[in-house]
């Protein structure tokens, strides 16, 4: 019997239109950015063509990081999504995007370059990489990161903003973060014989 967690979930596909282009605040001011919101996930089931014991699971699950922020040294991001989790399914692969404006590493020296790091799970991923006055993505193959322990219910997911200091000096846009996974699953023949009846 294929098992959930007890989150709710709606069977659509995720859709999302991102708005760029606001204006660079020049100034660190004393507003502080808003509290991560972490959106619910969205699973959707098909059937495999191939045969009818097989069927798939994705799902995916945004974080809206607050894109009309201006992020300073003391603005991190710290937050988690949650761990998905179906018995009986393999998981065969785990992507996350993040969206980003106004990261300048490519147009500055090694000595200078801005650091936000990313973090997903226990660890350090990647840090963001793109130019001035621009909005950028980068995607992450993160399937060796998702629990298989069906204890573990969130993975963390941080960004240290301006990570080389600890006033403000460098400053970021971060728009959006979103987990997708997709599972293969079989039916087990309990389930197979209701399906017949």
């Amino acid at each position: 019997m294929l098992r959930l967690r007890a989150i709710p979930f709606v069977a659509l596909m995720l859709g999302s239109s991102l708005a760029f282009g606001q204006d660079k605040q020049t100034e660190k001011d004393d507003r502080r950015c808003g509290e991560p919101i972490v959106g619910e996930v969205i699973a959707a089931k098909t059937h495999s063509y191939d045969t009818m014991y097989e069927y798939y699971i994705d799902t995916a699950q945004p974080i809206d990081l607050d894109s009309d922020c201006y992020r300073w040294w003391d603005d991190d991001v710290e937050s988690a999504f949650w761990a998905p989790y179906f018995s009986g399914c393999r998981l065969l692969s785990a992507t996350l995007t993040m969206k980003f404006g106004d990261v300048d590493f490519y147009d500055q020296d090694a000595f200078h370059a801005e650091l936000y790091v990313v973090q997903f799970g226990p660890g350090s991923l990647d840090v963001l990489k793109g130019y001035n006055n621009s909005w950028e993505g980068m995607s992450w193959d993160v399937k060796d990161r998702i629990p298989t322990n069906e204890d573990v219910m969130d993975i963390a997911f941080a960004v240290n903003v301006d990570a080389a200091h600890d006033y403000p000096h460098w400053a970021v846009y971060l728009d959006t973060a979103l987990l997708n996974t997709h599972w293969g699953c079989y039916y087990v023949v309990e389930e197979m014989a209701d399906m017949k009846k």
